[in-house]
Order: structure tokens, then C-alpha cells, then sequence
């Protein structure tokens, strides 16, 4: 049976496999452009390189995984004999050794889980089991229901977790596997900021692996009978080959380590697949390698980390074209190209001519006529100043959130006060705007990562809000230079927008005729609809800037 149930799945895979094999060409042509642009030796560094990990580290796992095969096959030899096979194939190295008629409910699954975890610490058992408690699951399998297990996160919450549970130990192992992602997102969003609180692939399966280990060894230690130790152990030796085979390697290949070695060669500089090269056959002795890392990341065009003030060297107005000459920083345009983005204000502009002797000193930017109509630049004069960032660098540390230079609209400085060592400007916010703002959440104003200390939202949909700041950011921006009555550009953070804009959608397209009785509901307790869709105060909080 095992065998029909093999040769069924993979039959239906040869049927597309010079597509996949295409696909794995194409993708592999992608990651060595990438590198080729980006100026990594391999696509392998280049995908890691946001990851921050080192290729050695990647070419060392997979070094050792091949230096382990002996004992992998002498597992393997071990297996075969056990199982009295003349033959042993790849279907047959999944099947129990010993087998167990013990159940594990989900309760029971919880319960050994969280007694596992005890060299983790008090304080960790502390935070897993009040994730239990909040039964964030959906356990069972039913009908149009996906296979397998899953854990998902969303930043200040307790983690989902996706499962599949039978009531048995291949029901056991995925609970505490999937529970270690989550305490793993748990444990990084209680230390880091949002921006910071994600993991990338190639380190997320260190935290549920090791759940794992925890769990067989704490099953192997309370093993009463000899039958039951035997059943422990052969989990623990089970577990280590499915590391061995997937979970160290789920990035770069799919059955055999040997499989690495060819993905890995896919990534060097040539940026070519050995001639002659055909698509892997999909059979019962090779799966199809997929190259490490292969996925890109997305990069921040911004970081609202304002890096100086540039100044209006001078201005030639043409019909719908504003050019503007800023005299820059010094050391701003070191590599500077034409062609690069800087902020400009929060406005996002292209250099379009540089000038300097020894070094770039002053670049030219084209201003079209709606950046003009829908920003401050159009009322900049020789002299003027404004605040500058040169685009984000791949990979590199984003101290404030992430922006792309696009305005959403201009706001008017209210009011101004100097307490001792501090700045604060009220912004007026005009409707429907004031409903992505909240105390606690991130904004840029011209072209800064500032933090909400205190928002205040109007019956009219607009409001205000305050932004409080140190001397460094003083001296770093224009924001000194800043008397009531000016216009600052605005940019709203695209995660609170997203996060208001899905909940307004689910509200009105959910409560439809009741929205007046809930209007006026929430209108009676001094609320809006818009303070029913504030994301949660954990993803908002940050340190003022």
C-alpha cells in the first residue's frame, strides 16, 4: 500500500515535470541577475544577504549533512533489516519501527508540551501556557480543510496555529513543533519592535526543532517499559533523519543532501545550468532541488532617518517643471548616481544632474507639476532648506519605518511649544486622514519617522496630533526652522492604513443596515467607527523620537 500511495503522488508530478523544470531554471536565471545587479558573488549570498547570514553558513550546514550520510545509511541498513525489506525504498523510511496505541488528545498534546519545556525556564512555560489557554487553533481536520501544520502571527497577538491532530504521536510532534514557532514570534515581538520582530525562513525552524528535541527527550525520560522506551527512541532517531532530510534544508532541497551540492552550484557567478541540462525527473529515487534562498526580499525605499539639510541652490521654473539645485551635505552624495532617489521633504525625487569638483557637492531634481500641486516644493526660494535621505541600502538597518516617498497630503503646524530640552509641534490633520493616526503609532513628517505622543480625532473626521523632539533631531532636520501657520508633508504609515481600511471594509461590509444604530451607539460614548478600527497598542508602540 505504501508503495501505490508513493507512485500515485509522484506519478502525478512527472506529468508536469518539464514545467517545474523550467520554473527551476527561470528561477535560478533570477537569483544570479539579482546577485549580478546587487554585486554578491552568488544568488545564494544575495538572498541571504537581508537575512544577515553568512553564505559559509549555508555551504557548512550543507557540508556537514554530507559528511553525516555514512550514518544516515547505516540508519538506513539498520531499517531495512528491522523491517525484514530485501529492498528498502523511499517509502519505507517512514513507517513506525514499534508500534503504539497510546492516544494523545489535543488537551494531552498541550499538556506534555508545556511539561517539555521546563529547562526553557519559568518564564517561558509562563508565556507558552497562557498562549494555550487562549486556544488560538483550529485542530481538527475536516472537509476542503489543508493538510499538514501551520503557524501564523500577526504582531501583539497570540500566534495561530493551523493542525491537523489525529490523536496520535505524529499528531504529538507537529503540536509542539508548531507551538515552538509560536512561542518563537512571541518571545522575538516581547523583545523587538515591529520592524524588527520577524525572522527570516532560513532561522525559524531553530525554535521548533529544538521544541522537538525537548518533547522526545522529556517522552524518552518518562518511558515506564522497556516497549515504550524503544517506541521514544525510535521517535528521537526519526526526528533526527527528518532533520537531516528536511527541515535544515527545506530552502535548497527536498529528499537527498547530495541534492544541495547541484542547487548550491546553480548559484555560483556564471550564472548558467551545466550543458547539457534537462528537468530533474520526479520518480521514486529524486526529488526536485530548489535553489537556496531563492526568495527575494522586498526592500524599503525609505527609512525616514533624516540624514541632513540640504539647501536651494537655485530654481528654473518650465511650463508643468519645476528644477530645483540642492547644495548637499558633506559627504551625502558619496556614490551618488544620476538616476538615484533621495527624500526631499518626504518627497521622493530623481537626481537628474550632479556637480562638484573634488566631490559631488550639489545635485539637480525634477519637481513634475502634480508633486508641485500637491506639495510644499513648489514655495521653495534660494536658500530654502529641506531635509534629505538617500534610498535605503538592501539589508541595511531601518531605524525608523519604512516609507516610499509619496505624499499623502500637506498638514498646517498648529502650535509649538519649548518645554526644557524638548520640541513639540500640534499638527493639524484634515478628514479622512485623521483616521490613520493614533498615540503610540508612527508617521513621517517631512520626510522624519516620528512617533504620535498624543492624537485627537474631531467630529468632522479631522483632528490633530503632537510629535515630540530631541535636540538630535533639531539639529539633524528643518523642524526648527518651523513657525505656526507652515505646511509640513505628510506620509502615513502603510500598515496602519491597511489595518484601518480592512476593518471599515469588514464593518460596513458586515453590519450594512445597522451602521446608523452603531454610528450612534459609539457617537454616545464620544467615539467614531474610527476608533473601533485602532490596531492594537503592542503594534503601535515604539520609542519617541
Amino acid at each position: 500500500m505504501r508503495k501505490q500511495v508513493f507512485d500515485s503522488f509522484w506519478r502525478r508530478y512527472d506529468q508536469f515535470e518539464n514545467t517545474l523544470g523550467s520554473l527551476l531554471a527561470q528561477r535560478v536565471n533570477q537569483g544570479v541577475i539579482n546577485a549580478k545587479l546587487r554585486q554578491h558573488p552568488t544568488a545564494a549570498a544575495a538572498s541571504l544577504h537581508s537575512t544577515e547570514v553568512p553564505e559559509a553558513v549555508l555551504r557548512t550546514l550543507v557540508a556537514q549533512a554530507n559528511q553525516a550520510l555514512p550514518t544516515l545509511h547505516r540508519y538506513f541498513r539498520l531499517r531495512q533489516k528491522l523491517l525484514k525489506l530485501q529492498d528498502l525504498h523511499y517509502y519505507d523510511i517512514y513507517p513506525n519501527l514499534v508500534a503504539s496505541d497510546r492516544r494523545y488528545p489535543p488537551d494531552e498534546s498541550a499538556a506534555l508540551t508545556l511539561a517539555a519545556m521546563k529547562p526553557l525556564g519559568d518564564e517561558y512555560q509562563a508565556q507558552l501556557q497562557l498562549a494555550l489557554v487562549a486556544r488560538t487553533m483550529h485542530v481538527r481536520p475536516q472537509p476542503g480543510k489543508s493538510g499538514g501544520a501551520y503557524a501564523t502571527s500577526v504582531y501583539g497577538q497570540t500566534p495561530f496555529i493551523f493542525l491537523n491532530h489525529q490523536d496520535n504521536f505524529e499528531s504529538l510532534v507537529p503540536f509542539a513543533h508548531e507551538w515552538g514557532h509560536g512561542m518563537h514570534s512571541v518571545r522575538s515581538q516581547r523583545a523587538q519592535p515591529y520592524e524588527t520582530a520577524s525572522y527570516p525562513l532560513f532561522l525559524a525552524e531553530i525554535a521548533s526543532t529544538t521544541t522537538e528535541g525537548l518533547l522526545t527527550e522529556h517522552m524518552l525520560k518518562a518511558a515506564a517499559t522497556p516497549r515504550k522506551k524503544v517506541f521514544a527512541l525510535s521517535q528521537v532517531v526519526k526526528q533526527a533523519v527528518d532533520q537531516h532530510h528536511h527541515a535544515g534544508f527545506q530552502s535548497c532541497f527536498r529528499c537527498r543532501p547530495r541534492c544541495a551540492t547541484p542547487a548550491l552550484r546553480c548559484t555560483e557567478p556564471s550564472g548558467r545550468l551545466e550543458p547539457p541540462w534537462q528537468a530533474p525527473t520526479l520518480s521514486a529515487r529524486t526529488t526536485l532541488p530548489v535553489l537556496p534562498g531563492a526568495l527575494i526580499s522586498s526592500s524599503v525605499m525609505f527609512t525616514g532617518i533624516v540624514q541632513g539639510i540640504a539647501t536651494v541652490a537655485s530654481l528654473v521654473d518650465r511650463p508643468g517643471l519645476r528644477s530645483v539645485r540642492l547644495g548637499l551635505p558633506p559627504g551625502f552624495a558619496n556614490g551618488l548616481a544620476i538616476g538615484a532617489s533621495v527624500s526631499v521633504d518626504g518627497v521622493c525625487l530623481t537626481a537628474t544632474a550632479l556637480h562638484g569638483q573634488a566631490a559631488v557637492d550639489a545635485a539637480n531634481f525634477d519637481v513634475m507639476q502634480q508633486s508641485l500641486s500637491l506639495t510644499t516644493l513648489g514655495s521653495l526660494h534660494e536658500g530654502s532648506r529641506v531635509n534629505v535621505e538617500r534610498a535605503a541600502r538592501d539589508g541595511a538597518e531601518i531605524g525608523g519605518h519604512a516609507l516610499s516617498g509619496h505624499v499623502d497630503f500637506r498638514a498646517t503646524v498648529a502650535q509649538i511649544r519649548r518645554p526644557e530640552n524638548n520640541h513639540v509641534l500640534r499638527i493639524t490633520v484634515p478628514a479622512p486622514w485623521m483616521r490613520y493616526v493614533f498615540a503610540k503609532g508612527y508617521i513621517a513628517v517631512n520626510g522624519a519617522s516620528l512617533t504620535v505622543a498624543e492624537a485627537v480625532r474631531q467630529a468632522d473626521g479631522g483632528g490633530w496630533f503632537e510629535v515630540w523632539l530631541i535636540p538630535e533631531t533639531l539639529r539633524m532636520t528643518t523642524f526648527g526652522d518651523k513657525a505656526e501657520g507652515d505646511a509640513v508633508h505628510i506620509e502615513i504609515e502603510r500598515g496602519t492604513q491597511v489595518f484601518v481600511d480592512t476593518v471599515r471594509s469588514a464593518i460596513d461590509e458586515r453590519l450594512g443596515p445597522l451602521l446608523p444604530a452603531l454610528q450612534a451607539l459609539v457617537a454616545a460614548r464620544g467615539q467614531t467607527l474610527d476608533d473601533l478600527a485602532q490596531p492594537p497598542q503592542d503594534l503601535l508602540q515604539a520609542p519617541l523620537r
